[in-house]
């Protein structure tokens, strides 16, 4: 049954896909072109941009960096994952609103506390968007609303960032 319950979880990651156009539940990161439609119980934030929950400190942060940072921070990510505090568990190639990209599953030591990374890398001609979404390690069900949440991601090239 172990054997079922996690190839099941493989098939479901190896078939999530990014919307094509945003839904009438997908709310504007404000500042960015970014819209996703946020776990329950989290509320928009401007400090980090992104979507924050008080009662857990979990958040969702959306940040865009210069081109050549992409490739500067994979390189970091590769470099850390050597690291016994900070460990890549899944890297999956992605497509968002027709730009390529990473998600990371990660996690990482830091202030006496293991904690969950889900990170969105997408990188465009000009720069790069990152999304990281950051729960403690043993809140199993938020770090899947944080995944889902992140899934959802829509960029509008419309918008200017």
């Amino acid at each position: 049954m172990k054997i079922i319950c996690t190839l099941l979880v493989i098939i479901f990651g190896l078939i999530q896909t990014f919307p094509s156009e945003k839904s009438e539940n997908h709310i504007l990161v404000s500042g960015t072109n970014v819209f996703m439609i946020p776990p329950p119980s989290f509320e928009s934030s401007d400090e980090p941009k992104g979507f924050r929950n008080a009662e857990s400190g979990s958040f969702i942060m959306v940040e865009k960096s210069p081109e050549s940072s992409a490739s500067e921070m994979l390189k970091s990510l590769s470099e850390m994952s050597g690291h016994p505090s900070f460990k890549i568990n899944s890297r999956t190639d992605i497509h968002v609103s027709g730009f390529k990209g990473f998600f990371f599953d990660i996690e990482q030591y830091g202030a006496g506390i293991w904690i969950s990374n889900q990170m969105l890398v997408v990188e465009n001609d000009e720069a790069f968007t990152l999304i990281n979404g950051v729960c403690p390690i043993d809140s199993v069900q938020l770090k899947e609303k944080i995944k889902e949440s992140i899934y959802s991601t829509y960029m509008d090239s419309e918008i200017d960032w």
